[in-house]
């Protein structure tokens, strides 16, 4: 049968490239309304650390809100200053924790709804741009790093521990500025059987939630990646599952990333053509609008808006 529609800000697409004015438009044309980019720490760090460079990321900000759509940033990455490998978290000295902090607060300071970057379009100064038009869109919505459950992203190898760790510096930073912002974890993948250092979905959300860091965010965010779509229903009631034994029933779930590829390894069981792609998208979005109530749902958004490549996947194309 139909399946009602959910608000235009329950789909969205992720994306790992730039996106420009034309973009934007062409998403909201489609009735997308949430798009999930990353704010990548050393891209923005100044070492003499008094400061962050937040121009690109201005520019991202502003055309997303000319066409009224929502953002979700990642935050992630560590500088050079403190670690020679991006994935290794903040985590090995006060000092990396101290400056996590102020990165985090200082993304938030600028792009939240007391930011500064509100107040400078409205007010046209002098030496910057001037918006007096510009819809309000402030980010209300932080993610904490992205898919911790993996070794491509938490080196040297993951650690519920170590990540409730990050996700507590994350929460106190950003509530600190914001207290009614929302931070979710970092999406979480299937992992499992057959998956290089890496621990499976059900696992890790259950040995996050032991180590007594609820308080510090305010929903989780799967990837599930699955062969068909069955498999993506499996892997989000299981985690919804989970959430009720552990007190966190409230809590929403969200999907910044799914799909299946059109390259890669043939047997590689998300890779599929391009006619089955569309066809699985298709009945995904439907299942997950359906069932959102039911699931606790507040996001389902499809990977990716544009090809890049990707450094350790295979299959990402």
């Amino acid at each position: 049968g139909s399946v009602t529609p959910a608000p235009p800000e329950f789909y969205g697409v992720a994306t790992s490239t730039d996106l420009s004015r034309d973009d934007f438009n062409r998403l909201a044309r489609a009735n997308i309304r949430t798009v999930r980019f990353t704010i990548y720490w050393p891209a923005v760090h100044n070492q003499a650390g008094h400061k962050h460079y937040w121009h690109n990321v201005d520019n991202f900000v502003l055309n997303a809100a000319a066409a009224r759509i929502n953002l979700i940033p990642t935050l992630i990455g560590t500088p050079k200053t403190f670690s020679e490998d991006p994935f290794r978290p903040p985590l090995d000295s006060g000092s990396e924790r101290k400056a996590w902090q102020g990165f985090v607060r200082s993304a938030v300071q600028r792009y939240g709804p007391r930011g500064s970057l509100w107040r400078e379009v409205k007010q046209c100064p002098p030496f910057g741009w001037c918006h007096p038009d510009l819809p309000f869109m402030p980010i209300r919505v932080w993610q904490a790093w992205n898919e911790p459950n993996l070794g491509i992203f938490w080196k040297p190898t993951p650690s519920p521990t170590e990540y409730a760790e990050l996700l507590e510096l994350t929460g106190d930073a950003v509530h600190s500025v914001e207290p009614n912002a929302e931070v979710i974890t970092g999406g979480i993948m299937p992992g499992g059987e057959g998956a290089k250092n890496a621990i499976s979905q059900n696992d890790f959300i259950a040995r996050l939630y032991q180590s007594g860091v609820s308080e510090s965010f305010d929903g989780v965010d799967l990837h599930p990646y699955e062969k068909k779509p069955k498999g993506v229903r499996q892997l989000v009631a299981d985690a919804r599952s989970l959430m009720q034994v552990y007190g966190d029933a409230a809590e929403p779930l969200w999907i910044t990333e799914v799909g299946w590829s059109t390259a890669g390894p043939k047997n590689h069981e998300r890779v599929t053509s391009r006619k089955k792609q569309g066809k699985f998208l298709s009945k995904t979005m439907k299942m997950l609008t359906s069932q959102r109530a039911a699931l606790g749902l507040r996001l389902a958004s499809w990977f990716t808006y544009r090809d890049a490549p990707f450094l350790g996947c295979d299959w990402c194309g």
